[in-house]
């Protein structure tokens, strides 16, 4: 289980990523009781996993300066994978 907002909620429940333009990081969201909730802003080498193409890719955050889409973040296994709204677990999840 992961804790997002004070809220204990379940691996199944379905998480995305999400850009928190107040911080300028991408964020795990999901919703709970029909509101969005997010955890902390990602920092660069935060591992997870992402859905790709029907399969779960072991992968991690990364942020260049150089990057044009994505607000300069991507991920290491799919550098020009866009982010947003991309289905994500914990690793081992």
């Amino acid at each position: 289980m992961n804790q997002i907002q004070g809220h204990w909620v379940s691996h199944d429940l379905g998480f995305w990523l999400c850009y928190d333009e107040s911080d300028g990081r991408y964020v795990f969201e999901a919703q709970l009781n029909g509101v969005c909730v997010h955890g902390h802003g990602l920092h660069c080498g935060d591992g997870f996993e992402v859905e790709i193409g029907g399969a779960w890719v072991q992968t991690r955050i990364e942020h260049s300066s150089s990057s044009t889409h994505s607000h300069g973040w991507y991920i290491v296994s799919h550098p020009n994978q866009p982010l947003h709204a991309l289905p994500v677990r914990k690793e081992g999840a």
